[in-house]
């Protein structure tokens, strides 16, 4: 069977959707944009091979299918900036088409810093100016906010990367007269400061009324002290302010987190519990505490939201395991984290009944000691059976075996408890460190098995060489007849040894867990990335992990 060699557009595909060309995704660091764009370079020299790109990259986009914007707006800021020059801007088709896509993605204000702080890192000047297309793409990102919309997003994210948006709207030239009084209020107010205000304030206009209410409220906040408890929490609550609307040194208070409680997002309500229990907020005599159950009990906010299982997961290990005895365990929010989560493992996407071998190894004592990367207070053994569960959650035909110097099944099946899991994972005798990552792959090959997706799980990754490994799976699915067979290596605690092949566009490696792994592992699996001529004028369905 000829191996298929991938072309430059899908490494593209595979670099936007997994962060990196190899097939390699690392949970606890942020990927090597410019190392591992090199199959950008076929697209920089002519307007065919770039407009392609762009079509690719807007595809990716629109089906949702990235698990990070920040490889899509590299790509393109990389195109704007290094593609072939045209003798006229007007028939520069590549950049126009890829500003124009660089401006949806664009939704936040971290985005549009993001995109800002690619563009000037890509360029061959370094002191390279702005053009028309990225004056005309800011200016666009402040006006057709509404004041309101607009209002919230300066204020939580004021500055990123170097950038604040009062250099933005300087760099841009942003003209006046071209948006409403209450735009023209906030662009005044980034630029000059909080005197702005006062210049607006006899303003009978509501627009203007309610931002200036608003802006009034946010410089009030940061002018209180800590001793103003009472003010904190009225100003919070009665504005919904979250984030980096609040001031650093007001997150020491209660009062603060009881502001945000009714209108912070599930996500970040999940993220706050370890924070919020050691300040006494989550203890049964607590009044708080009631208050948290009550939002942590609602089910159908878990579900509409989408709140990621492995956040929830990672909040009721950490609050459970108390290491330090800064607080006493609440019961009720116990059972409360335990019901969100099994809401959240519920509406994971279906993989449609696709045949599955889970291979497992884990080291003796190691189980109970050693701790995943990305995932704290997640031991290997309580991922690996967690990570079971939500790949039965999918309805996957599932084999589950364990592997050392040899291969031996587990007992387990679709319907097996997560702690029943567990047990049968940490009862597993392991005298002989001594194995390699292949040995589920020989042993399928050896069986016949026929398996659509493998996943191999291991607290430590050893292999005899990274090519004896991608030559084992070559032969496994030449020997099933499976030449698509998508292989994903999930390596929890040591990250070593890596065995990604950039010309292998059905094997993953991931290295520790976090919730963009676990999306990344569903939508792998599903055949999301998997964007070939079929594709492009449709794609794969939208995941919300």
């Amino acid at each position: 069977m000829t191996e298929a060699i991938p072309s430059n557009l899908d490494l593209l595909t595979r670099l936007v959707c997994t962060g990196s060309e190899n097939g390699f995704f690392n949970a606890h660091e942020k990927p090597d944009l410019c190392g591992q764009s090199h199959c950008l370079g076929s697209f920089l020299n002519s307007r065919e091979s770039g407009l392609r790109a762009v079509h690719r990259l807007r595809l990716i986009f629109n089906h949702k299918s990235f698990i990070s914007k920040e490889p899509l707006l590299f790509c393109l800021a990389k195109i704007i900036r290094n593609s072939l020059v045209t003798d006229s801007h007007r028939e520069d088709k590549v950049r126009q088409e890829a500003y124009t896509l660089a401006g949806q993605i664009c939704e936040s204000a971290d985005d549009l810093f993001t995109f800002v702080d690619f563009d000037k890192k890509v360029s061959e000047l370094q002191k390279a100016g702005w053009g028309k297309g990225m004056r005309r793409l800011v200016h666009q990102w402040y006006e057709k906010k509404t004041p309101r919309a607009l209002a919230l997003q300066v204020t939580r994210c004021k500055s990123a990367r170097g950038w604040s948006h009062r250099d933005l709207l300087r760099q841009c030239h942003m003209p006046p007269g071209r948006y409403s009084k209450g735009t023209a209020l906030i662009v005044k107010y980034l630029l000059s400061g909080k005197k702005e205000i006062e210049n607006y304030g006899s303003s009978e206009e509501v627009e203007v009324k309610e931002i200036v209410t608003f802006l009034q409220a946010l410089e009030a906040l940061n002018a209180s002290s800590p001793e103003e408890k009472e003010l904190v929490r009225t100003l919070i609550e009665t504005h919904r302010l979250v984030d980096r609307q609040i001031p650093s040194k007001l997150y020491k208070l209660i009062e603060t987190y009881e502001g945000m409680l009714g209108h912070i997002s599930m996500e970040d309500l999940f993220r706050n519990i370890p924070k919020m229990a050691l300040m006494g907020m989550l203890d049964k005599t607590a009044h708080q505490s009631s208050m948290v159950i009550e939002r942590i009990s609602d089910i159908e906010a878990v579900k509409e939201q989408k709140v990621n299982p492995i956040i929830i997961l990672c909040a009721l290990r950490k609050y459970t395991a108390n290491r330090c005895k800064r607080w006493v365990r609440n019961g009720a929010l116990i059972k409360a984290l335990q019901a969100a989560f099994d809401a959240s493992v519920e509406i994971l996407p279906k993989l449609s009944e696709k045949s599955l071998l889970i291979a497992v190894h884990l080291e003796g004592e190691g189980r109970k000691k050693l701790h995943v990367k990305g995932a704290s207070y997640v031991t290997p053994a309580i991922a690996t059976a967690h990570v079971i569960k939500f790949l039965h959650q999918t309805e996957v035909i599932a084999t589950h075996v364990f592997f050392n110097e040899r291969v031996e099944d587990l007992p387990i099946n679709s319907k097996t408890p997560v702690v029943e899991v567990l047990e049968s994972l940490e009862n597993r005798k392991v005298e002989d460190p001594s194995f390699d990552l292949a040995e589920p792959i020989k042993w399928a090959k050896q069986k016949k098995a026929k398996f659509e997706n493998i996943l191999i799980i291991s607290d430590l990754k050893k292999v005899t060489s990274a090519q004896d490994f991608q030559d084992c799976v070559k032969q496994y699915r030449t020997e099933v007849s499976l030449p698509n067979c998508k292989v994903a290596l999930l390596g929890l605690s040591e990250l070593e040894t890596s065995v990604a092949d950039s010309k292998d566009l059905n094997l993953l490696e991931v290295s520790g867990l976090n919730g963009s792994a676990l999306q990344l592992l569903l939508r792998f699996f599903k055949g999301d990335f998997d964007f070939g001529a079929s594709k492009d004028g449709g794609g794969p369905s939208n995941i919300g992990v």
